[in-house]
């Protein structure tokens, strides 16, 4: 099984590095990587395993990823970002004798849509924050959602137009120029180590066979985003709310991240955000003795999960070239 040649996708991104840590860790040898970023980490462009591709919805993307598998002997594909997730739950018949883990398209379609989850939610009943849903070219906003408030794209990841407005004066001087599906969304503070991710993992039964739950300790910005420290945490019913709800979309396999807010005043957890691929710190729970990557790799040649018992938990730190872990007592 190490000697498969496994190629991963969106290498320069947080989700990319850890799938490949983690794969790295277990002994695997052929590891392949390729990324549409010229700016990545120069580690990443000197290696002579990483490709440079076209951008996902570039007509010649199909083409080179194509070329890289059939010239490597690529034998299975682990897509880390969202766009790609999409591509290859819609194209990855297009390829022979290569395996790739992904959700089908109509469950993604949902899972990455904020608006469709907020309304899922809600009918679960489970708490919610106060959400709108826009969809036009604008440069002005109306809203019945009390300050503070937060603006994003319907879909998106990271930070990318995300706009935090807390008073009727920022709104005014404020100056969107906006196009595409947004959402307004009441606001919580979510820089006091209140942001939660579950990490689920399915196979292709929709059968969730591995569950991991973590804490953010620190983040790239001050709003939020991608963590850049984080603890394991023992929270069986965030893990149950959260299979509750990817059960709900529909059939789904493959990795799923379930992000929460806590808030401190009510006690209540709030879903915020769905990413159907690796998160950006998957490596923790490699650390931590489940190793999604891996697990992953077993699904797909029907393999027995793999869970490892550990002597000592572990927390992980990012810096912008690698993963590092610290033990804690």
């Amino acid at each position: 099984m190490k000697n498969f040649p496994i190629l991963i996708t969106s290498i320069g991104g947080p989700p990319g590095k850890s799938a490949f840590e983690s794969l790295k860790l277990e002994g695997f040898k052929k590891l392949y990587t390729c990324d549409s970023n010229k700016k990545c980490a120069r580690y990443i462009l000197k290696s002579k395993d990483f490709f440079l591709v076209p951008e996902v919805n570039n007509k010649d993307y199909f083409k080179k990823i194509k070329k890289i598998i059939i010239n490597n002997k690529i034998k299975i594909l682990i897509p880390c970002i969202e766009t790609e997730v999409l591509f290859w739950s819609k194209y990855k018949n297009k390829l022979k004798n290569i395996l790739i883990l992904v959700p089908p398209l109509d469950s993604l379609k949902i899972a990455v849509n904020k608006y469709s989850i907020y309304k899922l939610v809600k009918k679960l009943k489970l708490p919610t924050l106060k959400t709108e849903y826009i969809k036009t070219k604008f440069n002005k906003i109306k809203t019945k959602i009390k300050y503070p408030f937060i603006i994003k794209p319907s879909f998106s990841w990271g930070m990318k137009d995300f706009f935090l407005i807390q008073n009727r004066n920022e709104l005014l001087k404020f100056k969107f120029h906006l196009k595409g599906e947004y959402i307004i969304q009441k606001y919580l503070k979510s820089n006091e180590q209140n942001i939660f991710a579950v990490g689920l993992l399915y196979n292709e039964k929709s059968q969730c066979v591995l569950d991991f739950c973590s804490k953010s300790l620190s983040t790239v910005n001050k709003l939020g985003g991608a963590a850049t420290s984080g603890i394991e945490v023992k929270n069986k019913d965030l893990i149950l709310k959260s299979k509750k709800v990817i059960d709900s979309i529909g059939k789904w396999c493959g990795p799923v991240m379930i992000e929460w807010i806590y808030n401190k005043k009510n006690k209540k957890f709030y879903l915020i955000d769905i990413n159907p691929r690796l998160w950006g710190y998957s490596i923790l729970p490699t650390f931590n003795g489940k190793n999604f990557a891996l697990n992953i790799v077993k699904i797909l040649l029907k393999q027995k999960i793999k869970i490892e018992k550990i002597k000592y938990k572990y927390l992980f730190v990012r810096d912008s070239i690698n993963l590092r872990k610290k033990i804690t007592k």
